[in-house]
């Protein structure tokens, strides 16, 4: 429960992120975040600290047009904050929606 007046964590949520705050406190955080009218997009670039179209999600997957910025598949060379995180020692985990699947990779056999 967040008691008024008090300081909510670092990103402004009710929730306790103490690993997110330590960061921020060292210097770590997002500054010139734009948000895109997409969500897929806007995950995108959030997960990635990068502009949307450079990791391919220039859109929704099931408008992806398989054109460069819009082939909704993120490169490999696009590491995910989680992916950092985790390379330096700490646990990591995906969890929720995050719409950022290729269609190509959504069938009854898998991979996704």
């Amino acid at each position: 429960m967040v008691r008024v007046g008090r300081r909510v964590d670092a990103f402004g949520g009710p929730a306790r992120t103490p690993v997110f705050d330590r960061l921020a406190r060292h210097g770590l955080s997002y500054t010139n975040f734009h948000t895109t009218p997409v969500c897929a997009a806007s995950r995108a670039a959030l997960l990635t600290g990068r502009n949307a179209h450079a990791v391919g999600m220039g859109s929704v997957p099931e408008a992806s047009a398989g054109f460069p910025g819009y082939n909704a598949s993120v490169p490999r060379s696009a590491a995910t904050v989680l992916g950092i995180l985790r390379l330096n020692g700490y646990a990591t985990a995906w969890i929720g929606k995050t719409h950022l699947t290729p269609m190509h990779a959504i069938t009854a056999a898998g991979p996704m």
